[in-house]
């Protein structure tokens, strides 16, 4: 490079430091501290639904949608609730109006959907830990709160939810189960922990019951609880003494159980990647009735009628007839 050349590089190279050095510092912060704000949100991850007799909500990305599933096949949807802080985990209702939407991260929200066209937010409660899932008793709701175990809330005015006590805060909790104010919780690796709620302001932890596999979810029936433990299959407990239930049975499923749902004496039993199945509630173990595999992996369902409505986590949302219990048809997809 000449001389000449050089020395006009050096300019250039000056004036364009000198004019970098001019720009407002406050351009600078401006940008900075610029925060996104979401507006708006359409899709995303769906993995929780709940029915309640003519209308299904499924929590679908950042909304739960309300739909009339009066005829499966032609669903439709009918309301979208406001933006909600986190994907939804799973959903709980009153059966008066309201429902209670674990936001895992963005812990409780409680939603008016009297009108299911326009739902409501009524409250919020960022939860100490990850909200998983809700039961309620009475003006209480029992939260799953993940890794800080049980949280008690409050919820007689949903717009000022309050925490009012704990129980297994070092344990991770996945679902509650609740009979005659005793709570049975899904408490993964660790098996089913049992909490005395008499007194709800100071809960007594009485106890764990250790479970093969990983429990995730409990359903209620007939005075037994049933436990989906995974890999574990499903866990039959007798609660004939409520504190200390005992493991009496397993029935070893093909796949991995992830969740129960019961209806009528039966249980709808979501297998990963095995599909969905129907177990009898045998004397003491459940016994396969049919089995629906649908190539995916299935995560969670729950019934209807004769109608069981189930999310894949591939497939997406799949409506099965289980008018014959023992050969379920697809409905549709």
């Amino acid at each position: 490079m000449s001389l000449l050349k050089l020395k006009r590089a050096s300019i250039w190279m000056v004036i364009f430091v000198f004019m970098l050095a001019l720009i407002p510092a406050s351009v600078h912060a401006e940008n900075n501290n610029d925060e996104w704000q979401i507006v708006g949100q359409t899709g995303g991850t769906t993995k929780a639904l709940l029915t309640e007799g003519t209308t299904l909500y499924i929590g679908s990305g950042l909304h739960v949608l309300i739909l009339d599933v009066s005829s499966p096949e032609k669903m439709r949807v009918i309301g979208t609730s406001p933006l909600l802080p986190d994907f939804v985990e799973s959903i709980t209702s009153d059966g008066a109006g309201r429902l209670y939407v674990s936001c895992g991260l963005g812990g409780l929200v409680v939603l008016d959907v009297t009108n299911p066209k326009e739902p409501l937010r009524l409250g919020v409660l960022d939860t100490r830990g990850y909200t998983e899932s809700v039961t309620l008793l009475d003006n209480l709701a029992i939260v799953a709160d993940g890794p800080q175990g049980v949280q008690i809330i409050d919820v007689t005015n949903p717009a000022k939810l309050k925490t009012l006590s704990e129980a297994y805060p070092l344990a991770y909790a996945y679902d509650v189960a609740i009979s005659d104010k005793i709570a049975y919780v899904a408490g993964g690796g660790s098996g089913v922990f049992t909490v005395d709620l008499t007194n709800p302001i100071e809960p007594v932890e009485a106890g764990l019951t250790s479970l093969d596999g990983f429990t995730y979810d409990l359903e209620i029936l007939k005075g037994r609880l049933y436990a989906a433990c995974a890999w574990g299959g499903i866990a039959v407990l007798d609660l004939k003494e409520p504190l200390v239930p005992k493991n009496i049975a397993t029935a070893q499923t093909s796949g991995w159980a992830m969740a129960l749902s019961a209806f009528g004496n039966d249980l709808l039993v979501l297998d990963g990647a095995d599909g969905a199945m129907v177990y009898g509630a045998a004397p003491t173990i459940p016994v396969r009735l049919s089995a629906y595999t649908l190539g995916g992996f299935v995560l969670d369902g729950a019934v209807s009628g004769t109608t069981a409505f189930v999310l894949d986590r591939e497939k997406g949302l799949l409506t099965l007839d289980l008018s014959k219990k023992t050969n379920p048809d697809l409905i549709c997809r």
